[in-house]
């Protein structure tokens, strides 16, 4: 197989867009933080006006909030980093707890397909929600295990537990996403006209 051949493959040109799409918006998160925090490079107008990381995990800790009282434990949003018990208690999300990474593989994924930009906007998006979902029930639950004194670090951590779990709910994402869009049929190949 020459080079001509793999970069007509399509496996080949799949893999090649999502470890640029993948990779590309891992560094650009890493590199939006490093920029909106002060200290170093720092441009205060991101910070205070297009802080996406800062809204993403606002929402997570506003969702944590309203389902934590769903299950009793009454909470409140303490700074732009804490969900805290009305009781005292709460949960620091720092940067690692906001699940960029597992966001970036679910966009890499989806926008490395040949599909038009509706279906590809539908799936990134019914990805990060579900990804969103997720974190907001381990907030909810690290808050509930803080009120009642529960030691889970003892058994379990839970930013792998969160991986494991997201992973394997994009893993049914991915074979729902190939069976409705078609991906797991090969392509029909016509053969050449007969020659006369």
């Amino acid at each position: 197989m020459n080079l001509k051949e793999i970069k007509k493959n399509p496996g080949f040109r799949f893999i090649l867009k999502f470890l640029v799409i993948f990779l590309g918006l891992n560094f650009f998160h890493d590199l939006f933080i490093g920029v909106t925090a002060p200290g170093g490079l720092y441009f205060p107008f991101l910070e205070e006006n297009l802080n996406y990381v800062a809204w993403i995990r606002h929402s997570i800790l506003w969702g944590s909030m309203h389902l934590s009282g769903l299950f009793g434990y009454e909470s409140y949003i303490d700074g732009p980093f804490h969900l805290r018990s009305v009781t005292g208690p709460g949960v620091q999300m720092v940067y690692s707890c906001i699940g960029l990474g597992i966001m970036s593989f679910w966009a890499g994924f989806v926008l490395a397909h040949e599909l038009n930009w509706k279906k590809k906007l539908f799936w990134t998006m019914l990805g990060l929600a579900v990804i969103w979902i997720i974190n907001c029930f381990r907030v909810s639950v690290i808050l509930a295990a803080t009120v009642n004194r529960w030691n889970p670090s003892k058994y379990l951590d839970h930013h792998d537990t969160f991986n494991i779990v997201a992973y394997i709910f994009l893993f049914i994402l991915i074979l729902l996403f190939v069976r409705k869009e078609g991906l797991h049929k090969t392509p029909e190949i016509k053969e050449p006209a007969p020659e006369v």
